[in-house]
């Protein structure tokens, strides 16, 4: 069976790129001054969305960011999923050692040094009281800090126009009663 493997040409100052995206990239956005650019894709229906950023040097070399982290260790904070009602107790320790919550880059700033982010746990029910809870995220590039972190419910009234999905912002979270 042949795998399918998408790539990007990107050119820069007098140069061509071929520059290999990740499984299941669906989405590509540019930054209005084309200095950076965003991939959004998906590896399942409900999870394993993700977010690759590029940042163009002076030559026009694409260079790939790892921009998520905090946003990713933010939301195991924010819900943590070892406290979820119903949650598997053997995969809660793996999600909170190694979160992989749903990240879409939904814009980015003029001048390339933010990306917007939506932020989901999984609609799964592995994942118990505080699946399909979501936040957002403004987040440096290529710092990847946090710069701002935003509600389900601001999400929706400051990026809602941006996206190309109808947000549904969740109920709250459940959690296992305290002892």
């Amino acid at each position: 069976m042949e795998t399918l493997s998408i790539s990007l040409r990107v050119k820069g100052s007098g140069a061509q790129h071929d520059l290999p995206l990740d499984g299941g990239a669906h989405e590509l956005l540019w930054a209005r001054n084309s200095k950076a650019f965003f991939v959004d894709g998906g590896t399942s229906a409900y999870a394993g969305f993700f977010i690759s950023a590029y940042q163009l040097n002076s030559k026009g070399s694409p260079q790939k960011l790892g921009i998520t982290n905090a946003a990713q260790k933010d939301m195991v904070a924010t819900f943590p999923p070892c406290k979820a009602l119903n949650h598997d107790e053997d995969g809660c320790k793996r999600i909170a050692a190694e979160p992989e919550y749903n990240m879409s880059g939904i814009a980015g700033t003029n001048d390339s040094s933010a990306v917007d982010i939506f932020a989901e746990v999984p609609c799964s029910s592995s994942y118990g009281g505080i699946m399909c809870q979501t936040l957002g995220y403004e987040i440096g590039v290529p710092t990847g800090n946090i710069l701002r972190r935003v509600s389900a419910s601001q999400v929706s009234q400051l990026w809602q126009r941006s996206m190309a999905w109808k947000m549904h912002i969740p109920d709250p979270p459940e959690y296992v009663p305290a002892h």
